[in-house]
């Protein structure tokens, strides 16, 4: 079977295991489409990482509206499906989204199956014309990957009659993710790291880690790895709390490297804030520290 999966997440390089171990099953020729770059809502240029490329094509294609999650699409999606040709087209986007409405209906016209991926975890009524597209895709696919149980009930709330599939998204690859076998042990007055890797934004509950650490030991340090918008925040709350010099931020490294960051840690943190029009989906940077050690 030909499977064309089109995923702007596929730009970094840990997400692409998935595709390697997919295109192992002897009945499956994958082939997977994605931009050259995605543009994150935090003001980073993800630029595609060629990682995992063993046994599956990779079909690097232009986006328009580079950055916008719920407009974005692909303006040479309908030429690579007739040419890949698919036996079933395999969006990995939310259902209210343009590119996703783009791919289910350039398949729906050449009568492949296709399905989409969801993971809104919160019930939210969209104006047009997002319910409108998200209604479309409804009603053409008889299949839905959802990334949790609450996205599966938000649905099946939303009227969805197709068959659901609550397939874990995340996960963490141990040839990559696995813990410091040689860290020495740490004497009493070591620097004790509190880390985060991710993006910094405020529904992150970033501060709660600046506002812990000023109640904690001199040795403690706060090491923030990424890039957003609360930088500037964080770094004036350290200063007002009198612990900037034991707060470090670091810039953004490419997924791959992530896991040598975490294995510098003592402890990970991730204090996400839930809000009336976001709830932290998974959390995949929990079980990648853990499996870090």
């Amino acid at each position: 079977m030909r499977v064309l999966m089109i995923s702007k997440a596929f730009v970094l390089g840990t997400a692409q295991r998935k595709l390697e171990e997919l295109a192992k099953y002897p009945d499956m020729e994958l082939v997977a489409v994605t931009p050259p770059h995605w543009l994150n809502d935090d003001g980073n240029k993800q630029v595609l990482e060629r990682t995992y490329l063993e046994g599956y094509k990779m079909i690097v294609t232009p986006m328009v509206f580079n950055g916008h999650y719920h407009t974005h699409y692909y303006p040479q999606l309908g030429r690579i499906i007739r040419e890949v040709q698919p036996d079933l087209v395999h969006m990995d986007e939310e259902p209210y989204n343009f590119a996703t409405f783009q791919a289910i209906r350039r398949a729906h016209k050449r009568k492949i199956p296709a399905l989409f991926f969801a993971f809104q975890n919160l019930y939210r009524e969209y104006p047009p014309p997002f319910r409108q597209l998200e209604q479309y895709n409804y009603s053409h696919t008889q299949y839905a990957q959802a990334g949790n149980n609450a996205a599966a009930e938000v649905l099946r709330r939303k009227g969805y009659k197709g068959q659901i599939r609550v397939i874990a998204q995340f996960g963490a690859d141990p040839a990559i993710h696995f813990p410091n076998s040689g860290r020495p042990v740490r004497s009493p007055n070591d620097p004790f790291i509190l880390g985060y890797v991710g993006r910094l934004k405020p529904e992150k509950g970033l501060p709660l880690i600046i506002e812990a650490l000023a109640s904690l030991p001199g040795y403690c340090r706060a090491v923030f790895v990424g890039h957003g918008p609360l930088r500037e925040d964080l770094e004036r709350q350290a200063a007002n709390l009198g612990v900037a010099d034991r707060v470090t931020f670091k810039a953004v490294v490419p997924s791959y490297k992530v896991p040598d960051e975490m294995r510098q840690m003592d402890v990970f943190l991730l204090p996400s804030l839930t809000r009336p029009n976001w709830a932290e989906q998974f959390g995949r940077v929990l079980v990648e520290a853990m499996c870090c050690g």
